[in-house]
């Protein structure tokens, strides 16, 4: 898959060679703080640190946080794409916020509909699932949406991109059939190994789904049960709310939510961070936002109990477990032994089947900076627990070298659970964001043999002690980045068999051989028809048929190029422009051209060649809006002027607009100053620039018919026609390009109007 990037920063060796003479040879090397006695191979020639770090355009503090906060040695500064290099340097200094952030905020207040609302109403997921339903229904005698029958849809994908994964069940009495849960795209499922994937239940009332368990069952013709929690509670910007718990009795054609006779805090329902089910399979506990909970599915899986533990101020009273919980295991064999884990470095232990938990104890000091715990039982060594911590900012920029970043500790138990000692501290090897992605599983016939990591993933063979690392998320050869769940084949058997799988925001992967898989081999992509990407926006080429798309996650995406050097199918699509994507536009006259964006309006131009290369230069600046969550959306509206591809307009709190697109550094003007919230659609006028419509977050709605004008009026429109909701917040419009006078505009939220 050939990635299209522009060499934006990349400086020849000879001016690394006349800048270190500038400094002063080995003076510049101890300003920087680095190693000058070890060397690279780059390019054809042996480089020190310092020339490596000149040649790429960077500078020692820069590749220090990079280092820290996406994994990148400088072994590997030489080869990794410029594009990869620019998102590791921006997501170091712009790393995933620590709480529901940006993307969160923007998604949330879409649902709430822009209308002063605080939260969701609590029946507005089944309302709309009742109204799906009926369109449904509707749809089945016979009727059609704007003259499009339902059968005229064609999937096109993409099957090769993936998404975010943090869930994923094999059947233990048959390896092929699989079961994943995506955070945003429901349930997939596949009976050959995934080599293909298949929806399962597209309906369900929520697809955000985060954890799954499979019920035992002694006979590979018995009824498959399953059961999926929902609502990611990591704190990451794009979390989606959950709905609870979800059940299949049929191998995962339909799914059932369960009812609760039972409950606790709301946020017990809507953020289902991790499931456990005990050996005999009789007990289900739940670790969610507010604490854990604990059914007797074998009676009743519809009744729910908090789990308690001893007041610290009354150790002889027990208390509700209402503490954010974020993994949870049942011990291999016996169903009355548990382990738990949350955030601050708290880890709890259970000996009759999770309904009382205790706290465990560190037997060295360190746990008051720790952060998100995640833990995993030794399959074969069942009193063996280990424990991944992702500790709290330690940032020393007085340290020489300066010091930006988390280090992150591997901690063992060898009593099930009530005491851990530490087998790693130093090695960042959660890459900076373990809060977010933070995933440690245990070879099932090797009790010191383990896989741990976020960004990247480390194999250990002694216990956690020394890392060694087996992905380098730039690479096309490696797994993608930020890991969430593995999961070993049930034929594991660590010699003939030692096939294991991994869910990550790339989707899913399987590696053949776990104990030699290396960043450069042994990775096997296993997206494979499993649509799960997150889309914010998508624009095509009626002559070649090319589709672009920008994606959470995974970039500007592209389906085909022209008639030769892609193919176009579900397998085929290649990323442009890694990153966040966002809205996107193609260039009706010109194929070649297409534009899209990352966060806060930060818009670029995209040259594709024909040979697959090109270049993707920023067009932002002289847009005052761009860049800072005060001024624009998350994700920002812009769009290509449909009478004239020379013209983009966008909005932040203003509507800019550029009159020449394709050049060097566009111009930007602002046609319509701010009314106090921001854009969030906008539209022109099929033949005919001057008319423009602009949409707010607030549902206000404003219209110019001399939109071509240096300085156009703007009439506001939603307060005077009739049937528009008072308020909302405006999601697209579309004008009519027959009769301009007929206009469509969308809102999002949970209203009856």
């Amino acid at each position: 898959m050939k990635k299209i990037f522009t060499s934006r920063f990349q400086l020849p060796l000879v001016f690394a060679i006349l800048i270190t003479a500038f400094f002063g040879g080995t003076n510049y090397e101890s300003l920087l703080g680095i190693n000058h006695n070890t060397y690279y191979e780059c390019d054809g020639q042996m480089m020190t640190e310092a020339d490596l770090l000149v040649y790429r355009g960077i500078s020692a503090e820069t590749m220090q946080m990079v280092k820290t906060g996406r994994g990148l040695t400088y072994a590997e500064l030489c080869d990794i794409p410029q594009d990869k290099l620019d998102r590791a340097v921006f997501r170091s200094n712009n790393p995933k916020p620590d709480h529901p952030g940006e993307a969160m905020e923007f998604r949330y207040e879409q649902l709430l509909g822009g209308r002063g609302a605080k939260e969701i109403p609590a029946d507005a997921y089944a309302n709309a699932k009742a109204q799906i339903d009926s369109m449904i229904a509707e749809q089945e005698l016979g009727a059609t949406s704007a003259g499009i029958e339902n059968t005229s849809w064609n999937w096109i994908g993409p099957g090769n991109v993936g998404g975010r994964i943090r869930a994923l069940v094999i059947d233990p009495l048959d390896a092929n059939t699989m079961w994943a849960g995506s955070v945003s795209g429901g349930i997939w499922k596949t009976i050959n190994g995934g080599e293909s994937w298949q929806a399962q239940d597209d309906f369900m009332a929520n697809l955000a789904v985060t954890s799954m368990v499979i019920l035992p069952r002694a006979n590979a013709s018995d009824p498959i049960t399953i059961y999926a929690g929902t609502g990611e509670g990591f704190w990451n910007g794009d979390a989606i709310r959950g709905s609870w718990i979800f059940k299949t009795t049929d191998g995962g054609a339909t799914w059932n939510k369960l009812p609760l006779t039972e409950s606790g805090p709301e946020e017990q329902v809507e953020y289902v961070n991790r499931l456990a089910i005990s050996h005999d399979g009789n007990t289900l506990l739940a670790a969610t936002e507010d604490g854990i909970l604990w059914s007797d599915i074998s009676t009743d899986d519809t009744i729910w109990t908090f789990s308690t533990i001893d007041d610290p101020d009354n150790p002889s009273n027990p208390i509700s477990m209402n503490t954010r919980t974020l993994d949870i295991d049942f011990h291999p064999t016996n169903s009355s032994w548990a382990v738990a884990s949350g955030t601050s470095g708290d880890l709890w232990y259970s000996t009759d089947g999770g309904q009382y938990w205790t706290v465990s104890s560190y037997d060295a000091p360190g746990a008051n900076s720790f952060d998100r715990v995640e833990i995993a039982y030794a399959p074969n060594a069942t009193n063996v627990i280990y424990a991944s911590i992702y500790s709290e900012d330690v940032d020393d920029p007085q340290a020489s070298p300066p010091y930006y970043g988390r280090y992150d500790e591997i901690w063992r138990s060898d009593n099930g659970g009530i005491s851990y000692s530490r087998k790693n501290s130093g090695d960042a090897f959660l890459g900076g964001q373990g809060w977010y992605d933070n995933v440690i599983w245990v070879d099932p016939t090797d009790a010191d043999t383990l896989i741990v990591g976020g960004v990247d993933l480390y194999r250990s063979t002694d216990g956690g002690q020394n890392l060694t690392k087996i992905t380098e998320w730039w690479r096309d050869t490696s797994a993608h980045a930020d890991h969430h769940i593995i999961v070993a084949s049930p034929d594991f058997n660590g010699e003939s068999n030692k096939k294991v799988y991994f869910g990550n925001d790339g989707g899913i992967y399987r590696a053949d051989d776990v104990s030699t898989v290396s960043p450069t081999s042994g990775w096997t992509e296993l997206n494979n028809n499993l649509g799960i990407t997150q889309f914010y926006g998508a624009a095509g080429n009626a002559t070649t048929g090319d589709i672009v798309g920008g994606a959470q996650d995974n970039g500007t995406l592209m389906y085909g190029y022209g008639s030769g050097a892609y193919d176009k199918n579900t397998e085929a699509w290649f990323e442009l422009v890694s990153g966040d994507g966002g809205f996107v536009a193609s260039d009706p006259g010109d194929s070649t051209y297409y534009y899209g964006e990352y966060i806060y309006l930060q818009l670029y131009r995209i040259h594709v060649l024909s040979d697959g290369s090109g270049s993707t230069p920023d067009i932002y600046s002289g847009i005052s809006d761009a860049g800072s969550e005060d001024t624009a959306n998350f994700i920002a509206p812009f769009i290509l002027d449909p009478n004239d591809s020379n013209r983009l307009l966008a909005g932040g709190l203003s509507l800019w607009r550029s009159n020449n697109a394709k050049a060097t550094t566009p111009t930007w003007t602002a046609i319509k100053s701010s009314v106090g919230t921001k854009i969030s659609a906008i539209a022109v006028a099929p033949g005919n620039s001057k008319i423009i419509y602009v949409g707010y977050n607030n549902g206000l709605v404003y219209k110019t018919i001399n939109g071509t004008d240096s300085s156009p009026t703007w009439t506001r429109v939603d307060d005077v026609v009739n049937g528009l909701p008072s308020g909302g917040y405006v999601s697209r419009i579309a004008i009519d390009k027959i009769n301009n006078d007929i206009v469509y505009i969308t809102y999002t939220g949970f209203y009856p109007d």
